[in-house]
């Protein structure tokens, strides 16, 4: 469009920014201390001549391979997987986790770290943001319910929305002490815990209450974004600390709400059969 209108696609004021744009981050959470040693021990071994952008590529790709392995088995949701995916999955996992941490750490290194790289690793972290919770949904068959599968979806969305606009207020990513280490983490250990005991493991319905077991990875979910919605907004209400003291960043909101209102497609056949396609989609 920028072209067909022979307009240039930033100005000279956005180019500036852009160029002074400089990363930053606050706060810690309880795991990350300790895989920082870890992290900071691998960087040394990374070739100088590789580009940060080709370590987070290759993280997202083997995270992408391993999920699409667990949907060719459960494109319901809701069927059995064999250990071996879900074992090579956590390890994928795994990886991704932390080649996304070195990225960065080799970019310093090499002195290479631009605003261009740091778009391109939170879009990979947007797109990894789809798989994680497909991932989720079929280590414990989530696919029987196919409206937690959405509540699921827009959960992560949501976090991963509020997040950036956050930065985009203050200027830095924010971390709270049970944060994305945290939750990559839990997912590695449920896909572990189900390549032993199985999906069906998870329709284990609990005395009492008799509400599945697969109901508490989604509960704790959503106390999180509970929690994180509140600290976010609590930033919100004191206004932007950027140079241009803004708090707007609503035209992504689109999509947000977009997503929201898909479940009114919870009325065609789609859905239900196939809940994966909605996240696709």
């Amino acid at each position: 469009m920028f072209l067909l209108s022979g307009t240039d696609h930033l100005s000279p004021e956005q180019l500036i920014n852009l160029k002074e744009h400089k990363y930053s981050c606050r706060g810690s959470s309880i795991s990350e201390k300790y895989f920082q040693v870890f992290w900071t021990s691998l960087v040394p071994y990374i070739p100088k001549n590789v580009a940060p952008n080709t370590i987070t590529l290759i993280g997202l790709i083997l995270n992408t391979l391993s999920v699409l392995i667990l949907l060719c088995y459960s494109p319901d949701l809701k069927s059995n997987v064999p250990s071996w995916a879900l074992v090579t999955t956590a390890i994928c996992v795994f990886i991704y986790q932390t080649l996304d941490a070195l990225d960065g750490k080799h970019a310093r290194q090499t002195n290479t770290v631009s605003p261009l790289g740091e778009l391109f690793d939170h879009g990979c972290d947007a797109v990894a943001s789809v798989f994680v919770p497909l991932c989720l949904c079929v280590t414990v068959g989530i696919g029987t319910h196919p409206s937690i599968v959405f509540i699921q979806f827009f959960t992560f969305l949501a976090m991963f929305y509020l997040a950036h606009w956050q930065c985009y207020i203050t200027g830095y990513l924010e971390f709270g002490k049970i944060d994305v280490t945290e939750g990559q983490i839990s997912v590695m250990g449920l896909l572990l815990w189900t390549s032993v005991f199985g999906v069906e493991f998870w329709s284990y319905r609990i005395p009492l209450i008799e509400m599945p077991l697969k109901f508490i990875p989604f509960l704790v979910i959503s106390a999180m974004a509970l929690v994180n919605i509140r600290n976010f907004f609590t930033v919100l209400s004191q206004g932007g600390a950027g140079k241009a003291g803004t708090t707007v960043a609503v035209s992504p909101l689109f999509e947000c709400i977009l997503a929201f209102f898909a479940p009114s497609n919870f009325v065609l056949p789609l859905l239900f059969p196939n809940p994966c396609c909605f996240e696709f989609a």
